[in-house]
Formats: structure tokens, C-alpha cells, sequence
């Protein structure tokens, strides 16, 4: 192929699956420091905020909020095709509780602004994305957490069908969820998107603006909008505050990622059941992206 048509190819890849681009934000592909790509699921923040909960300005007991992965096998009960992704992840800006859906006046635990901490979905993976003293929090009990995303982004195995041949590759994907959000040392606003479709030695990269913002699983829990340049999500949680505590007090949002980028197989010349296969004009199209469903718990409890 000469690089006009690997070009084309690409565009109208990205496209069609762009219908079928239900991520969240989420991929959770993984980031090294400033949003660079990292598939070893590295995450690091372009945030000032404090991701590990060491640098407090006094040694009052702090509030730290986690965002856990595990890609355990769950079973799943649609029919569609999945993969987990090789690399995934999102950056966190503002996380906020409410004590019901009618709260005036939600508690806000962290902040950062127009800037993020990343936390990579791989296995295992636990990182920090925000802390407050708890003394300064206000005490109650809250059943709605509210997170605004800033990105996602994430790396899944694709085969790219042209003119009778398949060609095996892999999509590394980046998409901006908030306005104002600064990544690769640019800034963009909600709806922006690189994709970068990489075989062999050949990579070629496409961006754009206009993606749509992906639904999330149906048996997450998790509910997902745009609301003026940002995106939220909503989920119900169980947390009592208490801000006398005389001991650092950790939340837990954890999420399971196993196969959680799904799509349905279509019957294609050479298509193959359970691979994420594309054409010229068409992908499969994508059913799911984002944790197939979570838990939210304090350590201690």
C-alpha cells in the first residue's frame, strides 16, 4: 500500500469504529509522565496534586482516594467477543460525594484543577489519585461518588482487512474527556482523539475531534455524561466520613477489567471469531468499554 492509501485505510478505521468507540474513560492505553504511551501500564499525573499521599504540609490523618484494578476472570453474560486491553488507562481531575441525589452542597475531597492524575487499569495496579486531610472533611454519610475525567486512553489487538489480506496489529488510542486537558504537551478539549494503527514496522497515526463519549457496561453500575466541557462519572457508594479519625483512612474504588474492551463478531471474508476485526469501511462494532463492575470500601473499615 502506498502511505495516501494506508492513510485512507486508517481514517475510515478510526471512523467506523468511532460509532463503536464505547470507552469510557478509560483506556485506562497506560501513560508515562505527561500522557507519553507506555504499554507496561506505568501511569504518572501532570497534576500538582500529591498522587501518592506522602507530601502533606502537616501529619494530620489524610483521607487518600485509590483506584484499584484486577482482570481476574469474571464471567460475562452478554454474547459478544472481548479482550482485555494491553495497555489502559484515565486521568482522574475532581472526585466529589453526595449524600443524595438531591445534596446542595457536595462534599469535594480533591481538586486538581485542569490537571490529572493517571491511574493505569493493568492487574494489580493501585495508584493514589487524590488526597485530603480528613479533619477538614465534613462528617456524614454519602451514597453517590461523582469523578470528572480528563482522558483515556488505551491499547487493544485489532486486524485490519485490505484488499483480501489480513493484517494484524494493534490500535493505540487516546481520546480527551474534559475541556482544558493538557497531554503530549498539548491542550485539547472534550472530544479529541489520536489513534495511532501500528503492524510491523508500519504506524500511522489519525486525530480529530467529535468522539462521542462510549457506554459503559451494563452491569457496572457506573453512569457516564457531559456536562459543560466535562465529562462525570456517577455511581452509588456507602462511605460514612469521619474526621476525627486519629489514623489514615483509605477508599477503595476498585474495578474489574477483565475483557472489559467487548465487541460483536461479524461474519466477514476471513473474519474470525473472538478477533477484533476491521475493514475499509467498517469495524465491528464495539459493544462495551470500561470495568465490568466495581466496589467502593474503606481500609479501615
Amino acid at each position: 500500500m502506498t502511505a495516501e492509501i494506508r492513510l485512507l485505510v486508517l481514517a475510515v478505521l478510526v471512523a467506523s469504529s468511532g460509532c463503536g468507540r464505547d470507552e469510557s474513560g478509560g483506556s485506562d492505553g497506560d501513560a508515562g509522565s505527561d500522557g507519553d504511551a507506555d504499554a507496561d501500564g506505568d501511569a504518572d499525573s501532570d497534576s500538582d496534586a500529591d498522587a501518592d499521599g506522602d507530601g502533606d504540609a502537616d501529619d494530620r490523618p489524610v483521607f487518600r482516594i485509590h483506584v484499584r484494578s484486577t482482570t481476574a476472570a469474571v464471567e460475562h453474560a452478554d454474547a459478544w467477543s472481548g479482550q482485555t486491553p494491553r495497555a489502559y488507562a484515565s486521568g482522574y481531575r475532581k472526585y466529589s460525594m453526595l449524600r443524595d441525589a438531591e445534596d446542595p452542597d457536595p462534599l469535594v475531597v480533591f481538586d486538581h484543577g485542569d490537571g490529572w492524575v493517571e491511574a493505569g487499569y493493568g492487574d494489580g495496579e493501585d495508584t493514589v489519585v487524590g488526597t485530603a486531610v480528613a479533619a477538614e472533611l465534613t462528617a456524614g454519610r454519602y451514597t453517590i461518588g461523582r469523578t470528572v475525567m480528563s482522558h483515556v486512553r488505551w491499547v487493544v489487538d485489532t486486524t485490519l482487512h485490505y484488499e483480501g489480506n489480513p493484517i494484524p496489529g494493534e490500535l493505540d488510542n487516546l481520546q480527551i474527556l474534559s475541556d482544558r486537558t493538557t497531554i503530549d504537551g498539548e491542550t485539547h478539549d472534550q472530544g479529541w482523539y489520536r489513534y495511532v494503527f501500528r503492524a510491523g514496522g508500519l504506524e500511522v497515526p489519525a486525530e480529530g475531534e467529535g468522539a462521542p463519549l462510549g457506554a459503559q457496561s451494563p452491569t457496572s453500575g457506573i453512569g457516564i455524561e457531559a456536562l459543560e466541557g466535562e465529562t462525570v462519572f456517577t455511581f452509588p457508594i456507602d462511605i460514612e466520613v469521619v474526621p476525627q479519625t486519629p489514623v489514615d483512612v483509605d477508599m477503595v474504588f476498585e474495578v474489574n477489567n477483565h475483557e472489559c474492551f467487548r465487541w460483536e463478531d461479524q461474519g466477514g471474508v476471513d473474519y474470525a471469531p473472538g478477533v477484533f476485526d476491521s475493514d475499509t469501511t467498517a469495524s465491528e462494532p464495539v459493544r462495551q468499554f470500561g470495568g465490568n463492575s466495581f466496589a467502593v470500601y474503606m481500609d479501615p473499615l
